[in-house]
């Protein structure tokens, strides 16, 4: 009988479609080079804040839950802020950027001292929404950082230590450029508290499928024509004498 062949199989899932969450803050808070510190106030500051230098340098820190993310695909990443008041123009290269945090942090025990290290590795940039005039600043209007690369980090298993916002410009020279958004404390009846707004898919892999092995042939030798003929019946011969 010949070997029986198996034959196997392995069928690819098509890409499912993009899915978009928003992510709320569960962490955040804000401090200065000064000694302030804001854990639970209504409000978070970025940038640099006086009328005259140096000024007070400010950042803000944000931890978000990313585990729903864990093993997915992601596609764009942004977050956003609701800015709410705001303190001069800065110069033409003044705006706020947003890092990784690559160290652990708490916002009842942060203080200038002992921030976390951050890394310039997926920072974004943003600037005022349709541009700052004179020493008029605009407020009541959303920002936005793309930070796709940094949330593909955590994605694919990398700590999660949140994000820093700070000015472009933290030198003692630093022209005043100070923005303050909403935090998950925020008091104002149209409440814009941090989020973070994620566009992923499910990773597509190979499912397995039931293997069946082809029927077995199994050959018969014919038997040859000899075995095949009747039996004639034997005469005996006269013994000689």
């Amino acid at each position: 009988m010949a070997t029986p062949h198996v034959w196997s199989f392995t069928t690819v899932q098509a890409p499912s479609a993009p899915k978009t969450i928003t992510l709320p803050v569960q962490t955040d808070t804000w401090l200065d080079d000064q000694g302030t510190v804001g854990p639970n106030g209504p409000t978070v500051w970025a940038g640099a804040y006086g009328s005259s230098a140096p000024r007070a340098i400010e950042r803000t820190y944000l931890k978000f839950d990313t585990s729903a993310l864990a093993g997915k695909t992601i596609t764009e990443a942004k977050l956003e802020l609701w800015n709410s008041a705001s303190f001069g123009c800065g110069a033409a290269d003044s705006g706020l950027k947003a890092q990784q945090v690559t160290g652990a942090w708490s916002a009842e025990t942060l203080s200038w001292r002992n921030q976390p290290q951050t890394t310039t590795n997926g920072e974004a940039l943003a600037k005022d929404p349709g541009g700052c005039i004179g020493d008029s600043p605009p407020s009541d209007v959303a920002w936005t950082w793309p930070v796709t690369d940094i949330v593909r980090r955590w994605a694919s298993g990398q700590d999660n230590h949140g994000l820093m916002v700070r000015g472009v410009d933290e030198s003692t020279s630093a022209p005043q450029y100070d923005r303050g958004f909403h935090a998950s404390e925020t008091e104002e009846a149209e409440a814009h508290p941090p989020t973070l707004k994620v566009t992923y898919t499910d990773n597509a892999g190979p499912s397995p499928t039931p293997t069946t092995p082809p029927p077995v042939r199994t050959r018969h030798r014919r038997r040859s024509s000899r075995w095949n003929r009747p039996t004639e019946p034997r005469t005996c011969r006269p013994t000689p004498r």
